[in-house]
């Protein structure tokens, strides 16, 4: 069998694999004209598949980048093939965000695809990479600090994101692009080390294969062991979350006692923690069982995360407090994502609840309207069952509530005082007595 017949049906199988019979599919190819997806666009012309191409000009390199959209251009009219393409001012909108050209690319590139894809009834989006550039993003991830998601490298697919030369590493497709008369395009910023994933390619990875020639087809086996450890771990954090996580309202709550005899209970909390936006390096400071926990805090930049003695505290960062809601009598009402409902009983059809999570008042002791509203400091009450009045602060220290948690406390009032803090105390002056006709009840929903 040829090189030839060798490399395609290795293609067409290796997309079998992906995506079974590909008849009927639509594809969208991305070709930047240079070597990869140029032979990527010709197995796909040779496989007799039905797609269209989309090109990038992203206006870098001048006369260069205009080149390249003419080349690849030419090309797809050659083969009959619909060509899309679009001009971006990348550098300028780089500039506008405060972010590097690379990702200002990246995100035009992914929003124009994703346009296009559902313009066209598109079923996938196909880009070139290879084996090598597999080998490059793990050793990419590892050096820069990476968890095991790191060490999966580039999926051959995801959702509608299809990488069909994932079997193949670079000297194959050199090989066939050689023999196969494949015309590209060099870019020259390829052959420049200033980016990282450049100085990988042209530095390192010659080095790693005068260890070992086949270091692309190593790495790709080893990352796919590791995906399957990555997927039984996904299945395992699932069940913990199960037994450790709950949320209420937008308080997100992690207990930790369970886990305290598990052999790998440092690794259980950091996947469950990692969601939020906390770096691997930051994880295993805050899992840290050697430091005292109670009390710290940690945060990114959406999250608050603090140690309540056995439990973890998570809070999204609000810039601002909720305004304050009126309450003007019975129904339905939120805030701060809890709903809350009023409603007034008579006293002879109310039987009393002992709890703090739910205000029972006298009704007719009550000045309406009330607010509900966030603590703020100086606030006190009159809990109740007591002569003389508390700051809201003293309470939240003496009830423990966590430091994140102390600015969400609410606060209920009438025109006249605080009479209830959800979760901590009712005041004496709103408490039922045997006068007491009917009972004005609040209790979340």
């Amino acid at each position: 069998m040829s090189v030839h017949h060798s490399f395609s049906d290795r293609f067409v199988s290796f997309l079998s694999e992906l995506i079974g019979d590909g008849s009927g599919t639509q594809f969208l190819l991305a070709v930047s004209g240079g070597i990869d997806s140029m032979v990527m666009l010709q197995l796909f012309h040779e496989a007799r598949l039905s797609f269209e191409v989309a090109h990038c000009n992203f206006g870098l390199r001048g006369e260069a980048s205009d080149g390249d959209e003419t080349f690849v251009k030419e090309a797809t009219a050659l083969l009959g093939v619909n060509f899309h393409s679009k001009r971006f001012t990348t550098a300028s909108m780089a500039k506008e965000r405060g972010i590097s050209t690379q990702m200002a690319a990246r995100d035009l590139r992914y929003t124009w695809f994703e346009e296009l894809m559902a313009q066209g009834n598109f079923d996938f989006l196909c880009t070139a990479h290879h084996r090598g550039d597999h080998a490059e993003t793990i050793l990419f991830n590892l050096v820069k600090g990476t968890g095991i998601a790191g060490l999966h490298g580039i999926r051959a697919i995801r959702d509608q994101l299809l990488r069909p030369l994932m079997a193949f590493n670079r000297d194959e497709i050199e090989v066939f692009a050689g023999q196969q008369d494949v015309q590209w395009r060099e870019d020259a910023s390829n052959e420049s080390n200033k980016y990282s994933r450049n100085l990988i390619r042209n530095e390192v990875m010659p080095l790693l294969k005068q260890i070992n020639p086949l270091v692309e087809q190593s790495v790709w086996q080893s990352s796919q062991r590791i995906a399957k450890v990555e997927s039984w771990l996904a299945d395992e954090v699932a069940q913990w979350k199960e037994k450790l996580l709950n949320q209420e309202a937008e308080v997100v709550f992690i207990a930790t006692p369970l886990l305290n005899a598990h052999p790998h209970r440092t690794l259980i909390l950091s996947e469950l923690i990692r969601p939020f936006g906390f770096s691997y390096a930051e994880i295993d400071d805050i899992v840290d069982k050697k430091k005292e926990r109670s009390g710290r805090q940690f945060s990114t930049s959406e999250y608050d995360l603090v140690w309540d003695r056995d439990q973890m505290v998570i809070t999204s960062k609000r810039e601002e407090a909720e305004d304050a809601i009126i309450i003007t009598g019975p129904g339905k009402y939120s805030f701060l994502g809890v709903n809350y409902k009023v409603e007034i009983v008579k006293k002879t059809d109310w039987q009393l609840q002992r709890t703090n999570d739910i205000l029972q008042a006298d009704a007719d002791k009550i000045e309406w309207p009330m607010t509900l509203r966030t603590w703020r400091k100086g606030d006190s009450i009159q809990p109740l069952g007591m002569k003389g009045r508390k700051k809201v602060s003293d309470l939240m220290i003496d009830e423990k509530v966590p430091l994140n948690l102390k600015s969400r406390q609410p606060v209920l009032e009438d025109k006249a005082d605080i009479i209830w803090l959800p979760g901590l105390r009712v005041s004496e002056s709103v408490k039922v007595s045997e006068t007491t006709q009917s009972i004005m009840i609040l209790s979340k929903t």
